[in-house]
């Protein structure tokens, strides 16, 4: 991980993910008289095995989404991981648009990408979809291996 001016690097992929909330909030969003966590905790969670079953709730809405858009990538990054090693197995892996679409809500646009000379993308409601994305696909592809678990079951009957 690498978190520099609250802005998030992941390790092994090209881009940054940007905290829009540059504030820091005295207390958790759901008491009062808890201290609000760090955002160091924040991509700690995110970065976790269970991301998936953090709801965040203490956090602010911003931080929230900008902890989800951390888990997005966790969740890409294990994504290219999977499809590197299934590559040869006669079968296409995943499914590269929604990959790109991905990859294009999550991180900040860099470049020639900037669109009309220097608006910061994505926006949140970019970002929001991102994510909202990233979940629905993991719901589908747990089915799907569910799936073809019970496909797989039953012609050892």
């Amino acid at each position: 991980m690498a978190l520099i001016m609250n802005d998030y690097r992941p390790t092994n992929m090209a881009g940054t993910i940007r905290r829009h909330e540059r504030r820091e909030h005295a207390h958790s969003r759901i008491s009062g008289s808890t201290p609000y966590p760090s955002v160091a905790s924040l991509v700690r969670r995110m970065e976790d095995p269970n991301r998936g079953q953090d709801a965040l709730s203490e956090f602010y809405n911003s931080d929230a989404l900008f902890g989800f858009a951390i888990g997005a990538a966790a969740d890409i990054r294990e994504r290219v991981a999977r499809r590197v090693q299934q590559q040869g197995q006669d079968r296409i892996v995943g499914d590269p648009q929604i990959h790109r679409l991905l990859m294009l809500g999550v991180f900040d646009w860099t470049g020639d990408d900037i669109f009309r000379g220097g608006q910061n993308f994505p926006s949140l409601a970019f970002l929001y979809s991102c994510v909202l994305g990233n979940s629905l696909l993991k719901r589908i592809e747990r089915s799907d291996a569910e799936v073809r678990l019970q496909i797989y079951r039953s012609t050892l009957d």
